[in-house]
């Protein structure tokens, strides 16, 4: 997906729309980017706005940087299995997975929601550190790998 998006930044270009629909995984492994913002802007797909930038969920332009806020929550959400936001406690009472969903894609609604402490970030789960340890240990060459092990 880095690979993927430094290309496209590398041209000037933004993807845009960020998120896990718009990721394609290969029988090899390998992820390749679909669904980029050609022209006007689309209505927000599914799940789409769980990954926009505060910016951009206010009006601003799409970015690199934008681009750059939708990976990260995309990589935490591939990391805890859950998408990035949840019901705060205090809201959490009679709000369904639906409404939030519903909310997450009005980003007026979104931000309203937000400011007046109704949605909250999903916390990370207590092992995520070892869990990105196994993530970026797959990820390494054997003899990177090897070179760890060493120190």
């Amino acid at each position: 997906m880095l690979r993927g998006l430094a290309h496209l930044h590398g041209r000037g270009l933004v993807h845009g729309r960020l998120c896990p629909e718009n990721v394609m995984v290969g029988v090899e492994g390998r992820c390749r980017l679909k669904g980029m913002l050609l022209g006007a802007a689309p209505l927000m797909v599914h799940h789409e706005s769980y990954y926009v930038s505060p910016e951009v969920a206010a009006g601003g332009a799409k970015t690199a940087a934008s681009d750059m806020y939708a990976l990260g929550l995309l990589l935490l959400a591939m990391l805890v299995d859950s998408h990035p936001w949840q019901w705060s406690a205090t809201a959490a009472l009679d709000r369904s997975r639906k409404e939030l969903d519903s909310l997450l894609a009005d980003s007026a609604a979104f931000r309203e929601a937000l400011r007046h402490g109704l949605v909250e970030p999903v916390p990370p789960p207590a092992d995520v550190d070892d869990a990105l340890r196994a993530v970026l240990k797959a990820s390494l060459c054997p003899c990177t790998r090897a070179a760890l092990h060493c120190r």
